[in-house]
């Protein structure tokens, strides 16, 4: 929503008001009524009648002005924003059969950062996939069939303006009839009634999702879908939209699986006869104790902000782990969430007062429970992982990652391994939220603290450990981010509006 939200603004001429809350802002945008139009002469004839389901997906559908002049090969699918007053209370509409109704970029926007921060209903559906294990009989229905109802709008919301995106593209390459038949899609297919096959939803690891005869399933299906790309029929007919889905489906976790077993291949090349897939087990061991022990506590604090917290931080590191596994960047966005529920963890354990103060101020931010928690000195990592957790003009990704990587304790001159920095964050908050697990299971019983501790292997050791790991993090508290990873116009428009303002305020 985010990325695509920052499209939208920059064509719409939209910026975010000073003091306005992210939700605002998006909320703002996608409520704005839009024109999309191609600069130029329009053509008699040429003029395409855009409707909530087949056009761009912007509320107040208009047209879509297709035209074309001999003498100018670039015409631009532009978008002119005319807010008028109240308009942050608009919602994009969209049609369904024979019924309209509205999607509220805001109230999703909210609700699914109130779930991100583990605060509000939604943090059921966290609990029964952490504590209850996906139990039918426990099933938050209401939260449950809500929650899927925004990621549903969301999704929509992004396929509208993604459809607009590429019909632009098409009109500035003069495909003006490839162009209404994008536009002409539907926003939502029939996703069908087959349950995804449960092995291709599996953890790539040797003992289950990198499984020989698995993998061989998923090539073979992936094989499939190129088939169809290149006009075949492998099954002897068509596929139907909703088996389509699952085929594309499959044949993106074979590319994982593959691209896993490429790094396996490379890593037994590089240490030769001393390669073993034992590390990787041991850490997968490791994740599995240390989230079940958290869902543990988080069924005895069950309706408190401490249960809460250990729900979500249970359900971020374990998919952390998963995505880590996959080579995805998007595991150290689920690291932030992990490492700010630890965090809050902490606090209220250990300071309840400010705790609860914290949860009563709707500003409250993950650095706020760092804080809270005495784990100030984790300020560096919250800013690196922070930063992958969204997708913004601004975003410094790569310096973000360069700064994990700095992030790894070494002797003084040492070069720091590039393959092992988010995999040394990841281990960390491992480690910060096994100690957490410990300390609050000791104020319900010792025994099961001591026992916790055992399977954990938390000892005086790995309190050193974790001590000098937040001195090192402390030591590069100042290190910069750099510049913003993307190039364009909207990150030179948003430079000169930055260097405005400092021209302003001098």
């Amino acid at each position: 929503m985010e990325r695509w939200t920052g499209n939208l603004a920059f064509n719409a001429s939209l910026d975010q008001y000073p003091g306005e809350s992210t939700a605002a802002f998006i909320g703002r945008v996608w409520a704005a009524e839009a024109h999309l139009k191609v600069s130029g002469k329009e053509r008699r004839g040429s003029t395409i009648e855009d409707s909530p389901t087949s056009g761009s997906g912007i509320r107040a559908a208009t047209r879509l002005d297709l035209g074309t002049q001999e003498n100018d090969p670039r015409y631009l699918i532009t978008t002119t924003a005319l807010p008028k007053e109240g308009s942050h209370t608009r919602h994009h509409s969209e049609q369904e059969g024979e019924t309209r109704r509205s999607i509220d970029a805001h109230a999703i926007y909210v609700a699914l950062s109130e779930l991100l921060h583990a605060r509000g209903d939604m943090t059921k559906v966290a609990h029964w996939e952490s504590c209850d294990l996906l139990d039918p009989y426990e099933c938050p229905g209401s939260e449950l069939a809500t929650l899927k109802q925004y990621l549903a709008d969301a999704l929509a919301l992004i396929i509208s303006h993604l459809k607009a995106s590429v019909a632009s593209l098409l009109a500035e390459q003069g495909q003006h009839e490839f162009a209404a038949n994008v536009l002409s899609l539907p926003t939502r297919f029939p996703a069908g009634h087959h349950a995804t096959a449960e092995p291709t939803l599996w953890p790539l690891l040797p003992s289950t999702g990198l499984q020989e005869d698995l993998v061989d399933e998923l090539i073979a299906t992936s094989k499939a879908y190129e088939a169809v790309g290149q006009g075949k029929r492998p099954i002897g007919r068509l596929f139907g939209n909703d088996e389509l889905l699952d085929v594309m489906f499959v044949s993106h976790r074979a590319q994982s699986a593959q691209l896993a077993l490429d790094a396996f291949e490379e890593e037994r090349r590089r240490l030769g006869s001393a390669f073993t897939f034992d590390p990787i087990h041991d850490r997968s061991v490791c994740m599995t104790t240390v989230t079940e022990a958290c869902s543990l506590i988080s069924v005895w604090s069950k309706g408190t902000p401490l249960g809460d917290a250990a729900s979500v931080a249970a359900t971020a590191l374990r998919s952390a782990f998963w995505l880590w596994l996959e080579d995805d960047d998007r595991a150290m966005a689920l690291l932030r969430i992990a490492l700010e529920q630890t965090a809050r963890i902490r606090a209220w354990r250990t300071k309840p007062d400010a705790s609860r103060r914290l949860e009563e101020s709707p500003k409250t931010t993950p650095r706020d429970w760092l804080e809270a928690a005495s784990l100030r000195r984790l300020s560096a990592l919250n800013r690196a992982v922070g930063e992958f957790a969204h997708v913004r003009i601004g975003s410094r990704w790569l310096g973000a990652r360069d700064l994990i990587i700095d992030l790894q304790p070494r002797p003084d001159g040492e070069e720091a391994v590039v393959q092992t920095g988010r995999g040394m964050a990841l281990a960390g908050v491992t480690q910060l939220l096994a100690r957490e697990v410990v300390l609050v299971a000791e104020t319900h019983s010792t025994a099961i603290a001591e026992a916790f501790r055992v399977a954990l292997g938390h000892d005086s050791d790995s309190e050193r450990e974790i001590d000098e790991w937040l001195e090192y993090i402390w030591s590069r508290r100042n290190s910069s981010l750099g510049e913003s990873t993307f190039e364009g116009p909207a990150v030179e428009r948003a430079r000169g509006r930055k260097s405005q303002t400092s021209q302003l305020l001098e």
